[in-house]
């Protein structure tokens, strides 16, 4: 019997994306750009080949509508979930990080950069540390591969960030210096299967990765 799959998609380009505006929490509408659009357009013909059964999506904005159209596309229903919502950056949500800004950007790769070395209660003032994040991550994976049967296909939309700390944390052949250098891009996807307990990563983007057992 095939073991239960997954599919973990970065949305679409957004306009926070194009506005170099953090835009992390609930309220921030920060929708598709055509761009946007049309790379979820092109995941659902990549995708075309799968038989998806479930979709899940982060309850931002770009991601229920990058999730919308590849559920439209397989005729299922799409779940929102916290679980798969971007971290929050505390203080900096909503302000800029281009021009007179880009010192909110040194900061927010400070943050990352002490999650990879070893430091789990960092983060930005008022955001979320990783730990936190791995609170409600987690045992959603766990919720999944235990609620699912082996033979269904899951996708799951989501974010760079939240992927970047995340799935090293749930892959055993995924570190998060190797998730960080292997940046996703938006539409970018992550194959994994879920067997003998365990989540293991197939596919990075478009680097097939061995197995770590």
């Amino acid at each position: 019997m095939a073991p239960l799959k997954a599919y973990f998609v970065r949305h679409g380009e957004s306009q926070a994306n194009v506005d170099r505006v953090f835009a992390n929490r609930l309220g921030c509408s920060a929708p598709l750009t055509p761009v946007g659009l049309a790379q979820a357009e092109t995941l659902t013909r990549i995708l075309k080949s799968v038989p998806v059964t479930h979709v899940y999506t982060s309850p931002l904005n770009r991601a229920r509508q990058t999730a919308a159209l590849v559920a439209s596309e397989f005729g299922v229903p799409s779940t929102t979930h916290d679980a798969l919502r971007e971290y929050d950056v505390g203080d900096f949500e909503g302000e800029s990080y281009a021009g007179e800004g880009a010192w909110r950007w040194l900061r927010y790769e400070a943050v990352e950069r002490a999650w990879r070395e070893g430091s789990d209660r960092a983060c930005h003032p008022g955001g979320e540390r990783l730990v936190e994040l791995e609170a409600r991550f987690m045992p959603f994976m766990t919720m999944l591969a235990t609620q699912h049967s082996p033979t269904d296909v899951l996708v799951l939309v989501g974010h760079g960030g939240l992927y970047r700390a995340m799935l090293p944390k749930l892959f055993q052949n995924i570190s998060l210096e190797y998730a960080w250098i292997h940046q996703l891009g938006h539409g970018d996807v992550v194959i994994a299967e879920y067997v003998e307990a365990r989540w293991c990563c197939l596919q990075w983007g478009n680097e097939r990765l061995p197995r770590s057992w």
